[in-house]
């Protein structure tokens, strides 16, 4: 027999360049030997096998059980055609049907060969059952992959698949008929508003449970259940395409069953026979079935004798084995490593069982086809799909150590393609960075001062995708905890006191509930973003010296109207947790100002006094980072990072006069020459317009609201100090101009199994107002959402009934998510609505209650939001809606949020003193007792 062998992997591949159709772009690698999970090239170097042939050596490569029943048929008849039977055909279908839970079957060949005989059995069941002729649809999604013949590029929406083969089979589509838009994966209403209209025409719904060739693009929780509930409602048949994700490579048999659903079709290939000869299949019921009649379908291969013998023995072994169960768990394992990664080069890690991918960053021309190269180097095969996805499938025999191994290769790998990546970055890589300092002094109306500092930071990135490892400005370890943490945007607050909004009017800052307060968009899927904000909130702990690794599931909300991005990327979904007992004190502070250019040396930030900043009466802190455009227009993104700092001090309190007094004195500090690396350094005084004076003399003046606005450019001149001088009743005892919205919240009821919240909104607008209400409350405290009650009173009117325009309810799940209430509400003019409902409590373990077990628990604030326009009015703004030196041109709206009081939830509480009162107890009598027996057996009468 001549050897067809090439000798050496560049031989085999220029035999296949010269001689073969180049319909296919492999990695070039050559195969010439398996086993297992390890295939060999010619020159004999080994690989892991992270492919599979595309899931089709689920069982390893030539496993033993497989090949034995394959020669053994082979050597007795390998092919009898339909026209005859065969000894093997019948029993084969009935193993299958048993081992799926199937009542028929069809037998065919390749799995794009089952999908078109999955696509011409609906159509025929339509025929006989729904009275369709040739005006019958069967509908697929976009993103599908279902194989390259005509019926399947009819319904793909690849344009490589489809460019140059039209015309396409009418009817078969994954569009909606009348507007041409694709019906989307993960989004059941475009299926059901083809149905809706053309339920009666269609015969078929086909899906891919997950999508592999998209890269493992998971459905979204209840998506395939609610396609399978709009088939069911319009008479459609639901045909899963298992092709790649049956045969237990996601954790269980067939990947649908996660779904708890059973389709009407299935569709079987690839590790049907376990990648030792083409063997395909279509599952169903016995009605549909029969709706096939002789000479309408059929395959000359389709049921050999060959096929069905290797098909048994290949179903045998994935079930002696337990390959749905390892599947499972080293799924688990694998994703476990893989999350585990600290790169910014992984966007994302995603998958089911042991079919998973992980997402990229590309860079510099440098894609996922250069990363599996590098893994190819150390021993790994695997590939890419669309640029930045590669697909991660090794047979299920892999072992839980040779998982570890592959971990440690692709660990390896990531780093070699870091090294190039940073290469190509500090090639093409051009910085601008820039830093604003601008402290805001406010008098306020009973005699207490608002000190606003605002520290700005900006870097013009002009390759956004390449490796942002170093800095001039901006703190390195916030960098690179956005960079690893895939973080769009970031704010962070510490809060201690509450803003007394009827007596100093608007909150300096966006952020002011008591507490700790982080939010963040973090990219990626829902398990690799949990992930991830598990990872933020630990190494933000360890950055500001905080208990921010006390956020977990359990605390964590995902509010969608209530915080808009400050930045330019509002596509993450939001994260949010709160924890409503952190105390606030200067090891935040000391953190904080490291991260400052200039720390406390030089500029604004000399007067940074702890002693005086947190002997106040109201103190927020916090951190921002998101990324915006660039105002210059040279189209490169924007880094900015800012730091706030707001605090109300009395001045009485550190002995000075209210009448007369001093920055320096009152911070204890004195202030020197500007930063410099600030490209500005102000500082605004804001006074009323009459009735105080103030040294030096100012290098402008304008008015803003109802106050002038004194600026004092330190960058032109050298300011030690600012003197404030008051006439007698120049302050009011509030601020003339309230703000528009108020909020307040109070617990109501009493006893220790229920109790309720009454949440009060003002609007002190003469027009009306729409609003945010955010309420977020812990699980223990089970709230009820059918007795939410939400009235508006009007001046001399009677209370109304207020429906929200919008309303989002997330339950609770015992010590695993908060229950979250988020409300859209247009207030009337001049009016005060109530917003009532009740809750009951739950009870703890004894290890969950805090010391102080009977003081209560702390619930975080509600918070109110809405828009507050700046374009026309220079009245009723809050500050950080006018005064930002860093950005001078504002929107023309401004977010405003209202922070309500917190509130102390009084659970039942063990009796902890019960036991130490019954060992003390215990402890006398036994003293007693044996005093007594000691006495009579000693004493010497």
């Amino acid at each position: 027999m001549a050897n067809i062998s090439a000798a050496t992997t560049k031989e085999a591949i220029a035999l296949e360049d010269a001689y073969g159709a180049h319909n296919y772009h492999p990695l070039p690698v050559v195969i010439s030997r398996g086993k297992g999970v390890h295939v060999w090239d010619p020159e004999g170097k080994r690989y892991y096998d992270f492919l599979s042939a595309y899931s089709a050596v689920n069982q390893g490569h030539c496993h033993p059980h497989i090949i034995e029943a394959l020669t053994q048929q082979a050597s007795q008849l390998c092919l009898s055609s339909r026209a005859f039977y065969n000894d093997k055909l019948g029993a084969y279908e009935r193993f299958v049907t048993e081992y799926f839970g199937y009542e028929m079957m069809l037998p065919m060949n390749t799995g794009v060969e089952a999908v078109e005989t999955a696509i011409k059995l609906a159509r025929k069941w339509g025929h006989v059952n729904k009275g369709l002729r040739d005006n019958g649809f069967v509908l697929g999604v976009g993103g599908n992959f279902h194989g390259r013949t005509m019926g399947a590029i009819s319904m793909s929406t690849d344009p490589d698949c489809r460019k140059g083969f039209g015309p396409f089979i009418p009817n078969i589509t994954a569009t909606n008929p009348d507007t041409g838009a694709t019906i989307r994966y993960n989004h059941a209403e475009d299926l059901e508003a083809v149905l809706e209209a053309y339920g009666d025409r269609v015969a078929g719904f086909i899906v891919e449970p997950i999508q592999g060739e998209a890269g493992i693009k998971m459905p979204e929780p209840g998506y395939l259940k609610r396609c399978y509930e709009l088939c069911k409602r319009h008479n459609v048949l639901f045909i899963c395409d298992e092709v790649q994700t049956g045969v237990a490579r996601t954790g269980t048999l067939l990947a649908i069953e996660h779904e708890q659903i059973k389709p009407d079709i299935v569709i079987l290939g690839k590790a049907l026979s376990g990648g030792v000869y083409p063997v395909s299949a279509v599952l169903s019921s016995r009605e549909i079935m029969l709706t096939i009649k002789p000479g309408e379908h059929g395959s000359t291969y389709g049921g050999n004798p060959l096929a069905c013998a290797v098909a048994v023995a290949a179903l045998e072994v994935v079930r002696d084995e337990n390959l749905t169960e390892r599947a499972h768990e080293l799924g688990m394992r694998f994703r476990e490593g893989l999350r585990k990664i600290s790169s910014p080069l992984i966007k994302d890690v995603r998958g089911r069982g042991l079919l998973n991918a992980i997402e990229v960053n590309p860079v510099e021309g440098k894609t996922a086809w250069d990363l599996c190269l590098l893994l190819r180097d150390r021993g790994l095969l695997a590939k890419p799909t669309h640029d930045t996805i590669i697909r991660l499938a090794p047979p299920l025999t892999i072992t839980a150590e040779q998982l570890d191994e592959c971990v440690k290769i692709i660990v390896c790998a990531i780093e070699d393609y870091s090294n190039v990546m940073v290469d190509a970055a500090v090639k093409g890589l051009r910085t601008e960075e820039s830093f604003v300092e601008e402290l805001v002094v406010k008098p306020l109306a009973d005699g207490k001062v608002l000190l606003h500092f605002e520290f700005t930071m900006h870097e013009t990135v002009a390759a956004r995708n390449g490796s942002l490892h170093s800095y001039h400005l901006l703190p390195r370890q916030i960098g690179e905890i956005a960079w690893r943490y895939g973080l769009s945007e970031l704010r962070l607050a510490f809060t201690q006191g509450s803003w007394r909004e009827s007596r100093w009017g608007y909150a300096p800052a966006a952020m002011q509930g008591g507490g700790a307060e982080i939010l963040a968009r973090i990219e990626g899927s829902a398990d690799t973003a949990a992930h991830r904000w598990t990872g933020l909130t630990n190494a933000l702990s360890g950055i500001f010296c905080a208990s921010l690794n006390f956020v977990g599931e359990e605390n964590t909300d995902f509010p969608r109207m209530s915080f808009e991005s400050e930045g330019s990327s509002n596509s993450s979904i939001l994260r949010r947790g709160y924890l409503a007992r952190e105390n606030v004190c200067t090891e935040n502070l000391t953190p904080w100002i490291k991260q400052l250019p200039c720390q406390s040396k030089s500029g604004i930030g000399m007067l940074l006094n702890p002693h005086r900043l947190y002997n106040m009466h109201f103190h927020t802190m916090g951190v921002s980072l998101d990324s915006v455009a660039d105002v210059a227009g040279s189209g490169n993104p924007v880094l900015r990072y800012k730091q706030q700092l707001s605090v109300v001090l009395d001045p009485h309190s550190f002995g000075l006069r209210n009448s007369s007094w001093s920055l320096s004195e009152l911070m204890d500090r004195r202030l020197g020459a500007a930063c410099p690396v600030a490209s500005q350094s102000t500082i605004r005084v804001a006074l009323p317009e009459v009735g105080l004076r103030i040294t030096p003399k100012p290098d402008s003046v304008s008015k803003v609201a109802e106050r002038l606005v004194h600026t004092f450019d330190m960058q032109r001149r050298k300011i030690e100090d600012i003197g404030f001088t008051f006439e007698p009743n120049a302050l009011p005892a509030q601020e003339n101009s309230l703000p528009a919205v108020a909020a307040h919240r109070y617990v109501t009821g009493h006893g220790g199994s229920s109790g309720g919240v009454e949440s009060t909104i003002v609007n002190r607008r003469a027009e009306p107002i729409t609003v945010t209400y955010l309420d977020t409350l812990p699980w223990y405290l089970r709230v009820y959402s059918h007795t939410l009650v939400i009235k508006s009173e009007l001046e001399g009117a009677a209370a109304a009934v207020l429906k929200p325009s919008r309303a989002i309810f997330t339950p609770a799940i015992d010590r695993g998510r908060p229950s979250s209430m988020e409300l859209e509400l247009e207030l009337p003019p001049n009016s005060r609505t109530v917003l009532r409902y009740d809750f009951d409590k739950g009870f703890l373990r004894y290890t969950e209650h805090p010391p102080d077990a009977n003081r209560g628990f702390n619930i975080a604030p509600a918070i109110v939001s809405y828009k507050l326009s700046t374009a026309n009015s220079t009245a009723d703004r809050p500050l950080f809606c006018t005064a930002d030196a860093a950005e001078p041109q504002k929107n023309k709206e401004c977010t405003v949020h209202v922070y309500t009081e917190l509130f102390l939830a009084s659970l039942p509480t063990p009796d902890f003193s019960m036991p130490y009162n019954v060992v003390s107890i215990s402890c006398t009598i036994l003293a007693l007792f044996f005093g007594r027996v000691f006495n009579l057996l000693t004493r010497d009468f």
